[in-house]
Order: structure tokens, then sequence, then C-alpha cells
């Protein structure tokens, strides 16, 4: 046979239906209400767990703001020490000895023999100009060398006594005369090399 349901508190033995489960509140004893009990038990040790957790973090942080400081004072002690200690710039000595002015020129004619003739002609002519020592120019060497040149026609190389006649040479009135007239009107292409000797030590 069956056992006859149990009766639980609330139940209305006339009618054979259980009453209605009384509603939990919180003035119920722990006991009857075992799960609440249970959650409210576990959110405080949560709750306690993530204060320390975040206290943990706060201390962290503090260390690593001290930590950062420090080294960013460090960084700009150390700075600040190597430009005081840092010697100032050497300035290079004035140019005072010979200039060597190279001009290499390409023809809109290249291998034209006459006009390379005529360009090396109007060069050396500028030899009695104020300032310059010497002049020499003349015409380009093939090479089969990887490491040549042979691509220029004409190339002419100017001594002056230093730099100050190197820059009145640029600008004297026979020198640009014979740009306008002479150097601009067969040539496609010039490059220029400026460079000062320096005495052996």
């Amino acid at each position: 046979m069956t056992a006859p349901p149990q009766s639980l508190p609330g139940d209305d033995p006339r009618k054979g239906v259980p009453a209605t489960p009384p509603t939990c509140n919180r003035y119920m004893h722990p006991d009857t209400i075992p799960n609440a009990y249970t959650f409210a038990t576990s959110t405080g040790r949560l709750e306690h767990i993530a204060s320390r957790l975040a206290n943990l973090a706060r201390l962290r942080f503090k260390d690593s703001m001290c930590r950062l400081s420090l080294l960013t004072a460090v960084i700009c002690a150390c700075s600040i020490m190597g430009c005081a200690t840092r010697p100032p710039p050497t300035v290079p000595p004035p140019l005072t000895g010979p200039v060597q002015h190279v001009v290499v020129c390409w023809l809109k004619e290249p291998a034209n023999l006459a006009h390379r003739q005529t360009l090396v002609d109007a060069s050396l002519e500028l030899r009695a100009l104020p300032g310059v020592i010497d002049i020499v120019a003349g015409t380009m060497i093939p090479s089969d060398r990887d490491i040549v040149d042979s691509t220029f026609d004409v190339a002419i190389v100017i001594t002056f006594t230093n730099a100050d006649a190197m820059r009145a040479y640029l600008t004297n009135p026979a020198h640009t005369r014979m740009v306008q007239d002479i150097v601009k009107p067969l040539t496609r292409r010039i490059l220029v090399y400026d460079f000062t000797e320096h005495p052996r030590r």
C-alpha cells in the first residue's frame, strides 16, 4: 500500500489540500530559509574579498606611481648632469687655404668637338681674374671601369687662393658673362664640387 502523504505545517486536514506555504521575510529564522541565509553569507564573503582586492590594487598603484616618479627624477638628473658636463661643440676653423673649384659639364650635343673646345678656351681666359691661381680644362677620357663616370664632356678645375676669392670670382662680371653667353647655351647639365686644401701635418 502507498503511504499517505505527510502533513506539513499549515495544511488543512479537512480538505486534504496543502495550504499555501508561508511567505519568506527577513524576520524568519535562518533554519526556515536556508537558501536565503546561504546567499547572504556568500554575498558578505564576496564583498569582503572584493574590498581586500580593491585595497591591494590601490596599494600597488601607489607603489607603481612612486617608482615611476623616482625613475623620472633620476632621468632628469642624469640629463641635467650630462648637459652640464658636455663640452661645447667645436667650431671648424675658417677656410684659409687654397680652394679647388671643380666644374663638370654635359653638352647639349654630346661629343661635339667644336663645342668642347669653345668651352675649354672660354674657361682658360678667366685665369687673369683676381684670386685665381690656376685654371685647367679638358675633355673626358673614356673608361670601361664601373667606378668611372665617362658620360660628361668637359671638366674644369679652378684653384683659388681661398674661399673668399672663389666667392668673388663667381660674381665677377667676366665670369657671369661667360656663363650666360657660352656655358648655358652649350650645356644641358653642370655639376660642381668645391673643396679646400688641407696642409700636411
